[in-house]
Protein backbone atom coordinates (compact mmCIF):
# COMPACT_ATOMS: atom_id res chain seq x y z
CA UNK A 1 0.00 0.00 0.00
CA UNK A 2 3.17 2.30 0.73
CA UNK A 3 5.06 1.74 -2.46
CA UNK A 4 1.23 2.65 -4.41
CA UNK A 5 0.84 5.89 -2.56
CA UNK A 6 4.66 6.38 -3.25
CA UNK A 7 4.31 6.01 -7.16
CA UNK A 8 1.24 8.06 -6.81
CA UNK A 9 2.72 10.67 -5.11
CA UNK A 10 5.66 10.68 -7.87
CA UNK A 11 3.69 10.35 -10.71
CA UNK A 12 1.35 13.79 -9.29
CA UNK A 13 4.73 15.60 -8.50
CA UNK A 14 6.44 14.63 -11.82
CA UNK A 15 3.55 13.70 -14.60
CA UNK A 16 0.27 15.13 -14.04
CA UNK A 17 0.87 17.95 -12.40
CA UNK A 18 3.64 19.78 -14.40
CA UNK A 19 1.71 19.28 -17.59
CA UNK A 20 -1.57 20.70 -15.17
CA UNK A 21 0.84 23.74 -13.90
CA UNK A 22 1.69 24.50 -17.75
CA UNK A 23 -1.84 23.92 -19.02
CA UNK A 24 -2.91 27.20 -16.31
CA UNK A 25 0.23 28.97 -18.13
CA UNK A 26 -1.55 28.62 -21.33
CA UNK A 27 1.40 26.37 -22.75
CA UNK A 28 -0.65 23.01 -23.15
CA UNK A 29 -4.24 21.29 -23.03
CA UNK A 30 -4.57 19.05 -20.54
CA UNK A 31 -7.88 16.83 -21.68
CA UNK A 32 -9.43 13.90 -19.41
CA UNK A 33 -10.82 10.93 -21.66
CA UNK A 34 -13.81 8.50 -20.77
CA UNK A 35 -16.30 6.43 -22.22
CA UNK A 36 -19.68 6.85 -20.53
CA UNK A 37 -22.53 4.11 -21.69
CA UNK A 38 -26.21 4.80 -20.91
CA UNK A 39 -28.63 1.99 -21.02
CA UNK A 40 -32.11 3.10 -22.91
CA UNK A 41 -34.69 1.51 -20.41
CA UNK A 42 -36.76 2.26 -17.30
CA UNK A 43 -35.83 1.59 -14.25
CA UNK A 44 -38.10 1.93 -11.07
CA UNK A 45 -37.64 0.43 -7.94
CA UNK A 46 -40.91 -0.28 -7.06
CA UNK A 47 -44.39 0.99 -7.63
CA UNK A 48 -47.65 0.06 -5.65
CA UNK A 49 -50.93 0.41 -7.53
CA UNK A 50 -54.79 -0.98 -7.12
CA UNK A 51 -54.27 -1.95 -11.03
CA UNK A 52 -51.49 -3.73 -12.89
CA UNK A 53 -49.90 -1.23 -14.67
CA UNK A 54 -47.33 -1.77 -17.13
CA UNK A 55 -44.59 0.22 -18.44
CA UNK A 56 -43.31 -0.07 -21.60
CA UNK A 57 -39.91 0.15 -21.95
CA UNK A 58 -36.77 -0.90 -24.26
CA UNK A 59 -35.43 -4.43 -23.98
CA UNK A 60 -32.22 -2.64 -21.79
CA UNK A 61 -29.99 -3.97 -24.45
CA UNK A 62 -29.32 -0.10 -26.29
CA UNK A 63 -26.88 2.05 -25.32
CA UNK A 64 -26.14 5.79 -25.88
CA UNK A 65 -22.59 5.91 -25.70
CA UNK A 66 -20.59 9.33 -25.43
CA UNK A 67 -16.91 9.48 -25.38
CA UNK A 68 -15.65 12.44 -24.20
CA UNK A 69 -12.49 14.46 -23.61
CA UNK A 70 -12.72 17.25 -20.69
CA UNK A 71 -10.58 19.77 -20.21
CA UNK A 72 -8.80 20.13 -17.22
CA UNK A 73 -8.55 24.05 -17.39
CA UNK A 74 -11.18 25.23 -19.66
CA UNK A 75 -13.23 22.88 -18.28
CA UNK A 76 -14.57 22.66 -22.34
CA UNK A 77 -16.12 19.43 -23.17
CA UNK A 78 -15.15 17.86 -26.25
CA UNK A 79 -17.65 14.62 -27.17
CA UNK A 80 -18.69 11.70 -29.75
CA UNK A 81 -22.04 10.44 -29.07
CA UNK A 82 -23.31 7.01 -30.88
CA UNK A 83 -25.66 4.43 -30.53
CA UNK A 84 -23.05 1.20 -31.67
CA UNK A 85 -20.32 1.28 -29.33
CA UNK A 86 -16.84 2.66 -28.42
CA UNK A 87 -14.12 1.20 -30.38
CA UNK A 88 -10.81 2.36 -31.79
CA UNK A 89 -12.42 3.91 -34.57
CA UNK A 90 -14.16 5.78 -32.44
CA UNK A 91 -11.38 6.73 -30.06
CA UNK A 92 -9.43 7.77 -33.56
CA UNK A 93 -12.87 10.06 -34.32
CA UNK A 94 -12.29 11.78 -30.77
CA UNK A 95 -8.36 12.25 -31.33
CA UNK A 96 -9.12 13.99 -34.81
CA UNK A 97 -11.68 16.04 -33.34
CA UNK A 98 -9.57 17.07 -30.61
CA UNK A 99 -6.72 17.84 -32.74
CA UNK A 100 -9.31 20.10 -35.21
CA UNK A 101 -10.53 21.99 -31.88
CA UNK A 102 -6.94 22.14 -31.42
CA UNK A 103 -5.80 23.62 -34.95
CA UNK A 104 -8.42 26.55 -35.02
CA UNK A 105 -6.94 28.18 -31.49
CA UNK A 106 -2.92 28.62 -30.72
CA UNK A 107 -1.30 25.51 -31.62
CA UNK A 108 -0.36 24.21 -28.37
CA UNK A 109 0.93 20.83 -27.03
CA UNK A 110 -2.07 18.40 -25.84
CA UNK A 111 -1.90 15.51 -22.91
CA UNK A 112 -4.71 12.93 -23.29
CA UNK A 113 -5.36 11.21 -19.51
CA UNK A 114 -6.40 8.33 -20.01
CA UNK A 115 -7.53 4.88 -18.25
CA UNK A 116 -6.52 1.48 -19.64
CA UNK A 117 -9.54 0.55 -22.43
CA UNK A 118 -8.71 -1.30 -24.92
CA UNK A 119 -9.84 0.99 -27.36
CA UNK A 120 -7.64 4.05 -25.68
CA UNK A 121 -4.49 1.75 -25.68
CA UNK A 122 -3.34 0.17 -29.29
CA UNK A 123 -1.24 0.86 -32.32
CA UNK A 124 -3.88 2.30 -34.44
CA UNK A 125 -5.30 5.20 -32.23
CA UNK A 126 -1.18 5.51 -31.45
CA UNK A 127 -0.26 5.70 -35.44
CA UNK A 128 -3.60 8.70 -35.52
CA UNK A 129 -2.51 10.39 -32.87
CA UNK A 130 1.14 10.21 -33.96
CA UNK A 131 0.50 10.81 -37.96
CA UNK A 132 -1.87 14.35 -36.77
CA UNK A 133 -0.72 15.48 -33.23
CA UNK A 134 2.84 14.58 -32.85
CA UNK A 135 2.89 16.23 -29.49
CA UNK A 136 0.86 14.38 -28.24
CA UNK A 137 0.90 12.23 -24.44
CA UNK A 138 -0.62 9.17 -23.55
CA UNK A 139 -0.62 9.01 -19.95
CA UNK A 140 -1.89 5.04 -18.69
CA UNK A 141 -4.01 5.01 -15.25
CA UNK A 142 -4.77 1.78 -15.45
CA UNK A 143 -3.55 -1.31 -13.43
CA UNK A 144 -6.42 -2.02 -10.73
CA UNK A 145 -3.65 -2.93 -8.18
CA UNK A 146 -2.72 0.58 -7.53
CA UNK A 147 -4.57 2.55 -4.83
CA UNK A 148 -7.25 5.25 -5.27
CA UNK A 149 -6.92 8.84 -4.80
CA UNK A 150 -8.89 10.37 -3.28
CA UNK A 151 -8.34 13.53 -4.37
CA UNK A 152 -8.12 13.18 -8.41
CA UNK A 153 -9.92 9.34 -8.60
CA UNK A 154 -7.18 8.29 -10.81
CA UNK A 155 -5.21 5.00 -10.85
CA UNK A 156 -1.53 5.84 -11.61
CA UNK A 157 0.55 3.35 -13.00
CA UNK A 158 2.83 3.77 -15.85
CA UNK A 159 3.32 6.44 -18.82
CA UNK A 160 4.61 6.31 -22.47
CA UNK A 161 4.93 9.10 -24.43
CA UNK A 162 4.70 9.97 -28.08
CA UNK A 163 6.67 12.71 -29.38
Amino acid sequence: MEEHARDQQEFLDHELNPRLEEAKAGKRRVYFVDAAHFVFNTYLCSLWCKVRLWIPAASGRQRFNVLGAYDAISREMISITNTESVNTETMCDLVQLIERTNRRRKRIPITLVLDNARYQRNSWVMQVAEEILSNLVFWDFGQAAACWIPSTNFLPSRSSVIC
